[in-house]
Formats: structure tokens, C-alpha cells, sequence
């Protein structure tokens, strides 16, 4: 006999997202509780944990927490058990509330025990079953300490490619695995990994796959998952954003965009690109380092191979060339135009010829940034563990030219 008790910690609900969070959290409460024959019969919320920074105006919000506490009967004392180890020759049996019994990935017990097996996947109608069993064996005075697994998991991020980026970030900088959803206007990442605009199919494309050990490209120590530009594409951005935020988000906005950058005023500077046997200086009108399949294939290029980039760039020889230069990679024949130069290396180097520590306009994944010089072009091989789904779905991926 056991009861439920739940307790809320949120941000303001003023917020869609934190609201759907919060109705998202209450489903589950719902699913669970019928799932575990379970009653909930209190509980207590705290909805607006946020404060906003005084002098940098920085609004604070914890991330969104549910804590779900049990109380129960016990007949006997002698019935309850610990979580601490009682012997050493003791055996452990772990017990997988899932479809497959090496469903663990992304979990301690996982990485602890080698097993490289698929995500966990819900299956409320065993949920039940699992916690009667073990509470029989406890009674039965088989079961000497318990633990539950839920270390571990893994950080989910739904969003465009900038998001996925600053998930990847987190990703590589606490070593956790990573799941990403598509949730952008292109989504280049997710598209490269077979997996499908909608958030539902995506979902169910990854709960059939594994984790696995992916490249991450890397400007300087910041790392990129789908491209870096400099130049003509970094200002067609910058511009963007400055006319969405004055005009409002739309495909016509951004053709406006598009066509100011290329007709208006823009300035090429002069760079030093050094390469695996490269060497190239002089005015660059524009410049993009990809790796990624999707990406790549809108500009007709194969994917490098593995541990390789793959460099493209103009250099600034006028409006007309440069204008022609632009129209082509639109066309996606990049190898059809004598002004672009297409390369391959497992690392290159950008700096401005003026002065070698000068800050760089770039952008990273979409995302508007400015770095300091040289900028450092690099794969690390293996860094990021991924949630991905069927082998199949990502080599599909990585060869098709949509």
C-alpha cells in the first residue's frame, strides 16, 4: 500500500513554453499514476521561480523540476531494505522496466556495465507487474538492498541548428549524451541523421536506435555541427536578423534580406587561408566550412571523409564575379563556377593578413558570432555521444543529394 505526493518547481507560466512543460509534466503524472496503480493524494507547486539581474537585466529561471515523493505502509520492519551494498559476494540483479532487457543507453548503469544498448523505451503495462514483483521478493527476504537506476539520461534539445549547438555545447562540456529534434526552418543537423521533420516521428525513429560516438567539427574551442561561414553569408545574416527584428520573421523577409546583401554595399577583407598543402591570401568574398551531408548536397559536394572538412571560397574579384559566384552556389553547382574553390583537409586556419590576432566576423551554425584570429578550423573525431536513430536511416542520409 502506497500513496504519491507531487511537488512542482517552475518558472513563470506566463511563458507558452514553460506553460506546455507544466501540462506535459501533468499528463505524465497522469500516465504513471494509472500505469502503477498509484494514487496521488497531495502535493504543493512553486510557479514563478525567477528573478531578473538587477544590473545586467539578465532574467534568471530555474530549469523546470518535479519531485514525486512516496509514503507506504510497512507490516514488518524486517521487510524494508537499504540502498547501501550488504556483502561482497552478494549477486545483483538489475531489473529494465523496458521492451529489451539491455535498454540502458545513456544511462551510469549502462556506461558503467559496457552495454551499448537502445534508449529506453516506456512500457507502462510492465511497470506494474516489475514493482510487485520486487516488493514480493522484499517480503520474501530475498532482496538485501535496492537502488533505483535513474542516473544518468540523456539532454534532450528541440530546436534549429543554433540550438542543437548550444545543447552540444553543454553536451561535450559535462561529457553527456545527446538527443536532438528538429524544430527549425532547416534543420540540417537532424535532416543529416535520417530523421524526419515531424517531432512525433522523430521521436519514435530515435527510441528504435542507439547512442553513438559522432565527430564534432570545432573553430577554435567552439564546436560546430553543421557549418562555419565567413564573408558574404555572414552578412546575409546579420542583415537578416536586423530586418526580422524591425519586419517580423517570413520567407519574404529573408529574400528582401538576401537581395540588399548582394546588391547593397559589402566590403571583402583581406585573409590568409592555410590548409593541408593550401595557401591562399588576398581579398575572400566569401568562405564555408562544412562537414555536414545535407549542407553539403545543396551545394552538389559529396561529405568529406571521415576525420576531413570540406572548404569552400570565393575570392573577392568584383561585384559581377562575386554576384555570379553567389547565384551558382544558390544553383547548387559550386564545381561548375571558376571562382569558387572547393578543399579537403583535416584542418585549416583563417586570419586576417592585416594583423594575425584581429577579430573575425563569422557565423557558427547560424548563430552571429566574432572570434578572435587565427581562427583554428579542426574535426575531433568521436567527442559527442549521440542518440541516433537505425544505421540504415543515417547512411540513407549521408548519401542522398535532397
Amino acid at each position: 500500500r502506497i500513496a504519491i505526493l507531487d511537488n512542482f518547481c517552475w518558472p513563470s507560466c506566463d511563458q507558452p513554453q514553460n506553460m506546455g512543460s507544466l501540462v506535459r509534466a501533468c499528463v505524465g503524472c497522469y500516465d504513471a499514476a494509472k500505469a502503477y496503480r498509484t494514487p496521488f493524494i497531495s502535493g504543493k507547486d512553486s510557479l514563478n521561480n525567477q528573478f531578473r539581474n538587477r544590473e545586467t537585466g539578465e532574467l534568471i529561471e530555474i530549469p523546470p523540476t518535479l519531485l514525486i515523493s512516496g509514503m507506504g505502509i510497512v507490516p514488518k520492519l524486517e521487510h524494508r531494505v537499504t540502498s547501501d551494498l550488504k556483502a561482497v559476494r552478494d549477486s545483483v540483479l538489475m531489473v529494465v522496466r523496458s521492451n529489451a532487457w539491455n535498454s540502458l543507453g545513456g544511462s551510469c548503469a549502462g556506461a558503467l556495465l559496457g552495454l551499448d544498448g537502445p534508449l529506453p523505451t516506456p512500457a507502462p503495462k510492465r511497470w506494474a507487474q516489475c514493482a510487485h514483483a520486487v516488493h514480493e521478493l522484499i517480503a520474501q527476504g530475498v532482496v538485501l538492498a535496492a537502488h533505483d537506476c535513474a542516473d544518468g539520461g540523456l539532454l534532450v534539445a528541440c530546436g534549429g541548428d543554433g540550438t542543437l549547438n548550444a545543447a552540444a555545447q553543454q553536451a561535450l562540456r559535462e561529457k553527456l549524451p545527446l538527443a536532438v529534434l528538429p524544430g527549425g526552418t532547416y534543420n540540417y543537423y537532424t535532416r543529416s541523421l535520417g530523421l524526419p521533420v515531424d517531432v512525433s516521428a522523430a521521436v519514435a525513429r530515435l527510441a528504435q536506435g542507439t547512442l553513438q560516438q559522432v565527430d564534432v567539427g570545432y573553430v577554435n574551442d567552439r564546436p560546430f555541427l553543421v557549418n562555419v561561414s565567413l564573408g558574404l553569408h555572414s552578412q546575409l545574416l546579420r542583415q537578416r536578423e536586423r530586418d526580422m527584428s524591425r519586419w517580423g520573421r517570413g520567407q519574404l523577409v529573408s529574400i528582401w534580406s538576401g537581395l540588399r546583401t548582394l546588391f547593397g554595399r559589402y566590403r571583402s577583407r583581406r585573409l590568409l587561408l592555410r590548409g593541408d598543402g593550401l595557401e591562399v591570401q588576398g581579398h575572400l568574398a566569401a568562405m564555408l566550412c562544412s562537414r555536414n551531408a545535407v549542407k553539403l548536397a545543396d551545394l552538389a559536394l559529396p561529405p568529406p571523409p571521415p576525420g576531413q572538412l570540406c572548404l569552400v571560397h570565393a575570392p573577392g574579384q568584383g561585384r559581377a564575379r562575386t554576384l555570379q559566384a553567389a547565384l551558382m552556389l544558390l544553383l547548387g553547382r559550386a564545381r561548375q563556377a571558376p571562382s569558387i574553390h572547393v578543399e579537403l583537409g583535416e584542418q585549416f586556419s583563417v586570419a586576417s593578413q592585416r594583423r594575425l590576432r584581429s577579430r573575425l566576423h563569422l557565423a557558427v551554425d547560424g548563430e552571429l558570432l566574432r572570434l578572435p584570429g587565427p581562427l583554428q578550423l579542426r574535426v575531433a573525431e568521436s567527442a559527442l555521444t549521440l542518440a541516433v536513430p537505425p544505421a540504415t536511416a543515417v547512411q540513407e542520409a549521408a548519401q542522398s543529394p535532397n
